[in-house]
């Protein structure tokens, strides 16, 4: 049975329908194709526009790259004619440090007296000469110093390591070789006693001074540039005085030694007094320099005010250290008074305030090196240090060449 004309009508309805669906669906296609041509369009002509910015600050970079080259060359040229180009001079701190390098290695051969008037006078059974090295012992402890912390910032190098350890060794080998030569003497009971102490010193001295040298320089290197600078340019221009006055000291023993006729007694009856006390007034010196000069940039942001100045109220360890300090004060004057610089007998009274004063500065260093040394090493602490949290306007501080700064907190 064929279809009738109104089935093939409805069908001819539904088939133009669904014609005219699909154009316009391919309207749609074609306008949103026209859309994404003019959205490429757009983004060509942005990056065409991108691209000649780019070009454009491109260009002024290398203006600039060549102005900055001129300027470099007019600073060359201004520095040469100051004397300050590479070729030149070196700058302020590069000039110090090399100057540092050739007084450090004055230093060390300064360094070296004591122990080599120690070494010889042993190998060579001298007593004179073992007692100019107990004389000379300060001046060289001075030299030492000045030589281990004349270069703090390249303390870390192992050859620097090496030489700041031979110079805190020395410390100990000059002590021992004196004591070793006194004590084969043996002539009174007083040689034989500094010999022994001499000796236990030199030991101790030998074991301790290297690594508190190496430590020392450790701490010095974590401070800025201009504080290492300042540092080493005032220890350096203190070196003179303190090394000068050492000398000065030791002066009266030495003409005592150089007259004394060793034949007929021993030189702690001739001249233990002066040489005894002048060695230690000279070791006072020193001490006291140590303690000025090299200490104070280990300290430095330490507040401090007037008011605990005044009523001297200060931390058990600082107190410690001040009572200790003002006994080696008072030891040390009773023995410059007592001073003979014609010769004398190294007599009980003598001998007993030498004991005090060893006994006070073995306490007073072992007390300083523990605080200002050992302790920032072995406890290293991350606390806020009390000047960045003081305002006080009663209050002053250590400022970084060790000196003391008044309302800069």
């Amino acid at each position: 049975m064929s279809p009738s004309l109104e089935d093939i009508a409805s069908k001819l309805v539904i088939l133009t329908a669904r014609v005219d669906k699909a154009e316009t669906r391919a309207d749609n296609a074609d306008a949103r194709l026209v859309e994404a041509d003019a959205r490429t369009a757009k983004v060509e002509a942005d990056n065409a526009s991108l691209r000649e910015r780019t070009t454009g600050v491109e260009a002024n970079n290398a203006a600039v790259r060549s102005e900055n080259a001129d300027l470099k060359a007019e600073i060359e040229v201004l520095r040469a004619k100051v004397g300050k180009g590479p070729n030149a001079a070196a700058d302020d701190g590069e000039l110090m440090m090399r100057y540092s390098s050739r007084w450090r290695a004055l230093l060390f051969v300064g360094g070296c007296t004591s122990t080599v008037f120690g070494v010889y006078g042993y190998a060579h059974n001298d007593e004179r000469l073992s007692w100019f090295s107990v004389t000379l012992w300060a001046f060289s402890s001075v030299c030492l110093f000045g030589a281990a912390f004349g270069n703090p910032r390249n303390s870390r190098s192992w050859k620097e390591k090496l030489f700041i350890g031979i110079c805190g060794l020395l410390f100990g080998v000059a002590a021992l070789f004196e004591g070793l030569q006194l004590i084969a003497v043996v002539k009174n009971q007083a040689t034989f006693n500094l010999g022994w102490t001499l000796v236990v010193g030199g030991i101790t001295l030998m074991i301790v001074m290297p690594p508190a040298f190496i430590g020392a320089n450790h701490l010095y290197s974590k401070l800025p540039d201009r504080h290492v600078s300042n540092t080493v340019k005032t220890t350096f221009k203190s070196i003179p005085q303190i090394a000068g006055s050492t000398l000065f000291v030791a002066s009266a023993s030495t003409r005592c030694l150089m007259k004394a006729n060793l034949n007929d007694e021993p030189v702690a009856e001739t001249c233990g007094n002066p040489t005894m006390p002048s060695f230690l007034v000279s070791v006072f010196l020193m001490f006291a320099w140590f303690l000025g000069y090299l200490i104070p940039p280990l300290l430095t942001g330490k507040t401090i005010t007037w008011t605990d100045v005044m009523a001297i109220r200060m931390s058990k360890v600082e107190g410690t250290q001040f009572m200790l300090f003002g006994t080696l004060a008072t030891f040390t004057l009773i023995l410059f008074a007592n001073t003979n610089e014609d010769g004398g007998d190294f007599n009980l009274f003598l001998q007993y305030l030498t004991a005090g004063l060893f006994i006070t500065i073995i306490s007073l260093f072992s007390l300083v090196i523990y605080e200002s040394v050992a302790k920032p090493l072995l406890f290293p602490s991350n606390k806020t240090s009390n000047h960045e949290l003081t305002t006080n306007p009663d209050s002053f501080n250590v400022n970084d060449t060790g000196a003391l700064s008044i309302g800069s907190v």
